[in-house]
C-alpha cells in the first residue's frame, strides 16, 4: 500500500480538472483533490472505508495511478466471480476480459447523447440514457469488444462472454460512482 505523501505527490504531478455531473449540478475537481481524498483513506474517519475497487478506480482514472495500480484493478474485477471459475481457461478468458473492459474504461470519451450524465429529458421527464446504459460514457461497439477479446462477432454477442464483460464494465463504473461520491463528501 502506499503511503499518503507519496499518493499525494504522484497525484498532484497529473495537473487535470474533471467534471462530474451529479443531481445538483455540475462539480469540478482536480487531480490534487482526489490525492488528498485517497490519502485520507488510511486513517480512522467517520465513513465507511472506500471499497478496494473504487480506491484503485480513483486512482487510476483521476490521479496518476501506476501499471501496479491497473494491473490490481483487473485482478480485483477478476477475482469477484473466482467460484465460478473451472480450469485455467477460464482463468485466462475472465483475465482477458477484465482487461478489455479496464482498458475501455480507461479510454472511454463522454456520451454524445446524454453529455456524459448518464440521463436524458424524455418530454418533460429526466429518463436513463439508452445509449450509454446510463455510464455517461460512450461505449464501444461489439464489433470493436469482440476483436479486443480475439473472438468471431458470432461467439462473442449475446453470449456468456458479452453477459461476463458487460458485468466487468459495469462494475468498473459502479466502482467510480462510489469513490466519486465519497471524495464529493469529504472535499465538501
Amino acid at each position: 500500500m502506499t503511503n499518503p505523501v507519496m499518493l499525494l505527490a504522484r497525484a498532484t504531478a497529473k495537473g487535470s480538472s474533471y467534471e462530474i455531473a451529479t443531481s445538483g449540478g455540475t462539480v469540478q475537481f482536480t487531480a490534487a483533490e482526489v490525492g488528498h481524498a485517497l490519502a485520507g483513506r488510511m486513517r480512522e474517519e467517520e465513513h465507511d472505508p472506500l471499497p478496494e475497487g473504487a480506491y484503485r478506480v480513483l486512482l487510476v482514472r483521476f490521479a496518476s495511478g501506476s501499471a501496479t495500480d491497473v494491473a490490481t484493478l483487473i485482478r480485483l474485477l477478476r477475482d469477484e466471480d473466482a467460484s465460478k471459475r473451472r480450469d485455467w481457461v477460464d482463468y485466462c478468458a475472465q483475465s482477458l476480459s477484465c482487461a478489455c473492459a479496464v482498458q475501455e474504461y480507461m479510454e472511454a470519451s463522454i456520451c454524445p447523447a446524454c453529455n456524459g450524465r448518464g440521463q436524458v429529458m424524455d418530454d418533460d421527464l429526466l429518463v436513463p440514457c439508452e445509449v450509454c446504459d446510463k455510464t455517461g460514457r460512450k461505449p464501444r461497439s461489439a464489433g470493436a469488444r469482440a476483436r479486443a477479446l480475439g473472438l468471431p462477432l458470432e461467439t462473442f454477442r449475446r453470449r456468456p462472454a458479452e453477459t461476463y464483460y458487460l458485468s466487468r464494465l459495469a462494475r468498473l463504473y459502479h466502482w467510480e460512482s462510489i469513490g466519486l461520491w465519497r471524495m464529493l463528501e469529504k472535499l465538501s
